[in-house]
């Protein structure tokens, strides 16, 4: 879009101009993907260490134990009345 609005030039050094500008906005998106995946990568890896690092059993909100089963006695909901 640059090239077509002229903004390089008109002369022959524009095409060198272009392109030196194309590859450098190609280096800075590569660059910026690499340190992004990078930094995310040690976040994560951070993370894990300080989960197996902790001597704390995991929060017992987030498990929570099976239900108890209903009393032997009788079903919890009976599906026919007995007819008295």
């Amino acid at each position: 879009m640059l090239w077509a609005l002229g903004s390089f030039g008109a002369s022959d050094e524009a095409l060198h101009r272009a392109i030196i500008f194309a590859v450098a906005g190609l280096w800075c998106f590569i660059a910026t993907g690499l340190a992004l995946g990078w930094a995310i990568q040690g976040f994560v890896i951070r993370q894990k260490a300080a989960e197996e690092d902790s001597d704390e059993p995991p929060a017992a909100s987030s498990h929570r134990p099976p239900p108890s089963p209903p009393p032997s006695g009788r079903p919890p909901h009976p599906s026919k009345p007995s007819g008295h």
